[in-house]
């Protein structure tokens, strides 16, 4: 049976066996000892997957709406419906310190997407996550506490920023780019560990760059499903790839900054803007050559009417 078919079948479904539930309330007319529609909610996820969500919630609500004829407590009871179907992952997986349940097959479609949207990011920052995986690589306990810093200071530097009126709209932005900044330092992380099990050649090609993304989420896959490490190590490697982002973005900056000032020909310009004022303060005696910093020789005859 097509799949669509049995979200679409899957809505009057629970509605029925709802309404059979409350049929065998006694005490509340919204509480039975008897709800087979949880099990309902288990069974549509373990067979289509993490997509059966939807119509679990859109049956839900509907229960509870006939029931109650309230929208708003409606809908609470519904998310609430919904999460019963979480409850394995949750008491298997999450509640042991570890975020992959490898017997959940609705589980694997989420690592899936996450995998896909890592490599999207890898393929458009390749540089950006490029630089955080040589930084991490070189520095990962650096990059861990520069990671806690940024966490810690973030909290207050948004809440002062929101305390005007224009750093309500700046808000946003900063919010972005801290997210922006972890996942391209996740990827990077990911990276440097693919990199350590294979490492990739001296041409640094996009293939590569993929084949060690791939591998270090392979091998973050596999500690994720491990009890208590698997929580602990999503914890780290957060940090240290927010780290090792923000400081390759500093080094960045750094490179780019005497650029900016034509590579320090700035520096030559000012010192003879130095020496010109410095010449015009003793105005040489006439006749004399006047010669100034960086300029040619005048003729001892013009120097009058030049400093004039």
């Amino acid at each position: 049976m097509p799949r669509s078919v049995m979200l679409a079948l899957l809505v009057p479904a629970y509605v029925l066996a709802g309404r059979i539930g409350l049929l065998l309330a006694f005490a509340n007319e919204n509480a039975s000892p008897v709800w087979a529609p949880t099990g309902l909610a288990i069974a549509a996820l373990l067979i289509v997957g993490i997509r059966a969500w939807p119509a679990v919630a859109l049956g839900a609500f509907i229960v509870n709406l006939i029931n109650s004829g309230s929208i708003p407590a409606a809908m609470v009871i519904a998310v609430g419906n919904t999460l019963h179907a979480l409850v394995p992952w949750i008491t298997r997986g999450l509640l042991l310190g570890r975020l992959i349940v490898p017997d959940l097959p609705w589980v694997w479609t989420v690592v899936a997407v996450i995998l896909f949207i890592y490599l999207m990011v890898n393929a458009l920052f390749v540089g950006p996550v490029g630089a955080a995986a040589n930084t991490v690589s070189a520095r990962p306990i650096s990059s861990f506490l520069l990671g806690l810093l940024v966490l810690v200071l973030m909290v207050p530097a948004i809440a002062i920023l929101a305390a005007t009126v224009i750093g309500i709209a700046i808000v946003p932005f900063v919010l972005c780019a801290i997210v922006v900044a972890g996942l391209v330092g996740k990827v990077g992380v990911i990276r440097a560990i693919g990199r350590a099990v294979w490492p990739e050649g001296e041409d640094d090609s996009r293939v590569q760059s993929f084949r060690s993304v791939i591998l270090g989420f392979a091998v973050l896959t596999v500690a994720y499903m491990i009890p208590a490490v698997g929580l602990i190590t999503w914890a780290i490697t957060g940090v240290i790839g927010l780290g090792g982002a923000t400081a390759a973005f500093r080094a960045a900056m750094r490179r780019n900054l005497p650029a900016c000032t034509g590579g320090g020909k700035g520096l030559d310009v000012d010192l003879r803007v130095a020496g010109f004022l410095r010449h015009v303060r003793q105005p040489p005696a006439v006749g004399r050559e006047l010669r100034l910093p960086g300029l040619g020789g005048l003729a001892g005859a013009n120097a009058p009417g030049l400093l004039t």
